[in-house]
């Protein structure tokens, strides 16, 4: 038994195994660059199982390659996932191996002050005051939770006692993620704690119909404790009109909070922050890095206007991590976050972070921006194809409008256009809908990038839709 354990750990085996896998990698990474692979293998939920089940292959490391979805491909264009840095990926790979975890200090040596650089660096950024601070988490769902936590116990005080027999609730955009609603009811506050607020025609959250609903609600003995805002709404990438939702919470006695995990990143580039005036005035702030800031995931940013609100969070005894409860150390981390034996999130996001302040974040959010009207620009051109919005994000909706096919049709021909363009393999786009009209869908994050794609991707879909349509009109 014990010559297993010692195959399993040798330093020797490990140096071979990690070069090949690497050099198995670069080549990868090459063959996306220049899309000379598919985007995604086209195998079924049932084949795939059935291959990793009975798996018999001599090449573990190139068929795991071989099988995954290619994130710096461009045609990638469908969620935000944003490639990732290849220098991040080597520390990674290092923070993986050494597997310190970083909840508290004894342990999380580099990482937990790394985390402190770079929630300090985005502080500044955001504009927002003296004493703000945050901590890193796994995704913005749990980064949301997060500050919503500590939104509930700073204004309610429930974390000991409970709020069984109050009716707490917050304002949120009829278009703002999913996780915010789960978080709601993760905090028991049922369909009642999400007040959905109306928007603009421009998909915007409207800050006088928040002012209605927190009337309303107040009339209906339910407190309101806070507002959310979007900083690059999932479905639109829409930023609400921050400044006045502030003025709004201000005047009320609310927190605000501003879920900015896609277009946070908009800091970094002079061009596109003044999108997010506003935002240094906000309670709690959310960023993702493995959206536009080159990070693997899962990394995200929860920043607070006054870190001490950030202890509120999760204010516990554990005496076996730290001996009294009530300090506020920085660098034990566990007392801020869900997670207590956290990766190496620190590493990754301060590796990351070199390259932004060198200027790649701004190049590449300004390039992506200006690629993304590029392919608005062609989508307007084509008379068979309808632009949703003008792009205020690197997220792009449109929808295929060929002449022969009457409006009524248009939902299952996109919806089916989608799923046989995607099944190709060439190109990788995802589906909205609003007003009950279903909208392809694309996040443009690939560098790689270029209008040629735009051109074949639209050509792709009039060859795909042309094979389709012959069956609608029979």
């Amino acid at each position: 038994m014990w010559e297993m354990m010692e195959e399993a750990f040798d330093s020797e085996l490990f140096r071979t195994r990690a070069h090949e896998a690497v050099d198995r990698l670069a080549d990868a990474f090459a063959q996306g660059q220049a899309g000379d692979v598919p985007v995604r293998s086209g195998e079924s939920p049932e084949k795939a199982f059935e291959r990793w089940d009975h798996y018999q292959g001599d090449d573990f490391v190139n068929d795991v390659i071989e099988q995954a979805f290619r994130v710096h491909h461009p045609r990638n264009l469908g969620h935000q996932v944003g490639p990732v840095l290849p220098e991040v990926a080597v520390m990674d790979l290092v923070g993986c191996f050494l597997d310190t975890g970083s909840g508290i200090f004894e342990v999380g040596n580099p990482s937990i002050p790394m985390e402190r650089v770079v929630m300090m660096d985005l502080v500044k950024r955001f504009g927002l005051p003296s004493g703000a601070g945050g901590v890193l988490t796994s995704g913005g769902s749990l980064g949301n939770l997060t500050a919503l936590l500590a939104m509930r116990q700073k204004m309610t005080e429930s974390w000991d006692s409970g709020s069984h027999e109050c009716r707490y609730a917050v304002l949120v955009s009829e278009e703002a993620h999913y996780c915010v609603s789960r978080a709601v009811k993760m905090m028991g506050w049922g369909d009642e704690g999400v007040i959905a607020v109306s928007v603009d025609d421009e998909y915007r959250m409207r800050a006088d119909a928040a002012r209605e609903a927190l009337v309303s609600a107040r009339a209906r003995g339910i407190q309101v404790l806070g507002l959310i805002g979007s900083a690059g709404s999932t479905a639109t990438g829409r930023i609400d009109p921050l400044d006045e939702l502030a003025d709004l919470c201000e005047h009320e006695g609310l927190w605000f909070h501003v879920d900015a995990a896609h277009s946070g990143a908009f800091v970094f580039s002079k061009k596109m922050s003044p999108l997010l005036k506003g935002i240094g005035r906000a309670d709690s702030i959310v960023v993702d890095f493995h959206k536009m800031l080159l990070s693997s995931g899962l990394l995200t940013a929860v920043l607070f206007k006054k870190e001490d609100d950030s202890y509120q969070t999760f204010a516990q005894k554990a005496d076996y991590l730290w001996s009294k409860e009530e300090t506020r150390e920085w660098w034990d981390l566990a007392k801020r976050t869900l997670e207590c034996t956290r990766p190496m999130l620190g590493l990754r996001a301060y590796t990351a972070l070199r390259a932004g302040r060198e200027g790649l974040f701004e190049e590449y959010i300004d390039h992506m921006m200006a690629r993304t009207r590029e392919f608005a620009s062609i989508v307007q051109d084509a008379p068979d194809f309808e632009l949703f919005l003008k792009p205020e994000s690197n997220i792009l909706c449109y929808r295929y409008v060929p002449e022969k096919v009457e409006s009524g049709l248009l939902n299952e021909l996109n919806e089916k256009v989608r799923s046989e363009v995607i099944k190709g393999g060439e190109f990788y786009l995802v589906q909205m809908e609003k007003h009950q009209q279903v909208y392809l869908r694309s996040t443009i994050i690939s560098p790689y990038v270029t209008g040629e794609v735009f051109q074949s991707l639209l050509e792709n879909i009039r060859n795909v839709g042309a094979r389709l349509i012959t069956s609608f009109c029979d």
